[in-house]
């Protein structure tokens, strides 16, 4: 299972625009920082309009250009 941090940017590995994680649908556990989280709740924008959709964890790989360090 992967963890992802709330803000961190993450694409489909399938391919998708750049999203930002906006949080955990069904939290497993947590520390302070990251998410151990089995379905991860995404925000991203095409031509200005906010797009929303929950994605399972498996399916989304960290945006290294994007994401915070």
């Amino acid at each position: 299972m992967r963890n992802f941090r709330i803000g961190d940017t993450v694409r489909l590995v399938s391919g998708s625009p750049a999203m930002t994680v906006n949080g955990p649908l069904h939290r497993l556990g947590h520390d302070r920082a990251t998410l151990h989280c089995r379905k991860v709740d995404c925000v991203w924008f095409v031509d200005g309009a906010m797009h929303t959709g929950t994605f399972d964890a498996d399916a989304l790989t960290i945006d290294e250009k994007g994401s915070k360090k």
